[in-house]
């Protein structure tokens, strides 16, 4: 069973690491975040290696309309940016919501509920994800 952003991101005392984005829709999902999460940083480095205690997880968007990755180095703090959570933030105003509003006027027109930008604090990388829809998140069964 699956848990919510708000729900995963209650869970602290992790570190995560960003292993990919897949845009292929499948079953109702089209954009896949793959992340690794550990109570320590060492073992998501060494990961896979069969001593980290490392878990995979699935945050997946049935419906995304973009997503960013950045190397965390070419990030800034900005005091615009208003949002509740740590490393999983949900942001209640954010300059690249109103830049992708000012530049994509479309986006208002074609749906009655506002975007939410996601973010996801990965060691070294920054995610960023604009969506109408809520992630679920999927342990990822280590076989």
């Amino acid at each position: 069973m699956g848990m919510n952003f708000e729900e995963f991101g209650q869970d602290t005392g992790y570190f995560l690491s960003f292993e990919q984005a897949l845009r292929a829709p499948e079953n109702g999902v089209n954009l896949r975040i793959v992340v690794n999460r550990s109570r320590e940083v060492s073992d998501l480095l060494i990961h896979p290696h069969p001593e980290s205690n490392v878990t995979t997880y699935h945050i997946d968007f049935p419906y995304y309309v973009t997503y960013m990755v950045s190397v965390e180095d070419f990030t800034r703090w900005n005091d615009y940016n208003t949002f509740h959570g740590d490393d999983f933030r949900i942001y209640d105003q954010s300059t690249l919501l109103d830049y992708f509003y000012k530049e994509h006027s479309v986006a208002k027109e074609l749906f009655n509920e506002p975007l939410v930008h996601y973010m996801l604090g990965c060691h070294e990388i920054i995610v960023d994800i604009l969506s109408y829809s809520e992630p679920t998140i999927t342990k990822v069964d280590a076989d």
